[in-house]
């Protein structure tokens, strides 16, 4: 079996490319604002690691959003569409991100500012998933 064993560094680098060349342009655009508000309010290391990512995504958009568009709130519903619509992510960058999202999570706590964003987008990944739930219960009684 050829195994490849792959750094932090590397992980986050392809996850941040397939967010930004494979999302919609909105919502790579919400991940740079989600990345980049954590990264302002989180303790060094986690804001060192999260401004970076931010900024891979930011670079690797086909075309990039400005620093003020940057700085802007992701709204409740920006975030909980990014959720129910899916994404096209590989599956090394969806378990990437999701530890990375759990990582924010443990360390500013639920609670925090900067991690509504990351529930609301739980949420519309829940809402999408009871949707998928409920066609399949309907598609088994036919």
């Amino acid at each position: 079996m050829n195994e490849q064993v792959r750094t932090e560094a590397e992980l986050l680098g392809a996850m941040s490319g397939e967010i930004g060349r494979l999302l919609p342009w909105n919502q790579s655009e919400c991940w740079v604002r989600i990345f980049h508000g954590v990264a302002v309010a989180a303790p060094p290391d986690l804001a060192a690691k999260c401004a970076w990512v931010a900024e891979a995504v930011r670079r690797s958009m086909p075309l990039s959003p400005g620093a003020e568009r940057v700085s802007r709130q992701v709204s409740p519903q920006e975030a909980q569409s990014m959720g129910l619509t899916g994404h096209r992510l590989s599956y090394v960058a969806v378990v990437t991100l999701h530890c990375l999202i759990y990582e924010i999570e443990q360390e500013l706590g639920a609670d925090h500012h900067a991690v509504r964003p990351i529930q609301w987008y739980r949420g519309g990944v829940r809402r999408r998933a009871a949707r998928i739930t409920t066609q399949e219960d309907v598609w088994s009684n036919n």
